[in-house]
């Protein structure tokens, strides 16, 4: 049993587990598919606090080792249900396994709609931007100021 279960192995469930591990939590990252979730898939991150130019599988290894040494689990884990509602919650996984624990961080993250334009694929991670909606709300009132 963990103290800690977090759903999702991005920047913001990385730095979770830091920050829970550091405490002495006993914690566990669950991430699908790479730590660093969607920023392991840039090529250049030039707006990350304390460092000016990383790549996104540069940065993602730095945070997710950052997490290890304070002792924080990562596993490989696709989260598909949660039982929260008593004591011990409970994490299933695609892979049919369990995780118990006092709590969880749902830190899920994003996953980009793909128009099927051409060339996006091939430029995803190289500059091509794709906007959550509320940035897209930002964006249009910034740009007409």
């Amino acid at each position: 049993m963990y103290d800690l279960v977090i759903i999702g192995g991005g920047p913001s469930g990385l730095t979770a587990g830091i920050y829970a591990a550091r405490a002495k939590l006993k914690v566990v990252v669950l991430e699908k598919v790479t730590p660093g979730g969607q920023a392991f898939t840039t090529r250049e991150i030039v707006n990350y606090p304390g460092f000016k130019e990383k790549s996104g599988p540069e940065l993602s290894k730095i945070i997710a080792q950052h997490a290890i040494d304070f002792g924080a689990e990562i596993i490989k884990e696709d989260a598909v249900d949660v039982e929260l509602n008593d004591d011990i919650k409970i994490v299933k996984t695609k892979k049919g396994n369990r995780y118990e624990a006092g709590a969880v961080i749902l830190a899920p993250g994003s996953q980009p709609r793909i128009l099927n334009v051409p060339g996006e694929r091939k430029f995803r991670g190289c500059g091509f931007l794709t906007v959550p909606p509320a940035m897209r709300i930002f964006l249009m009132v910034s740009t007409s100021l």
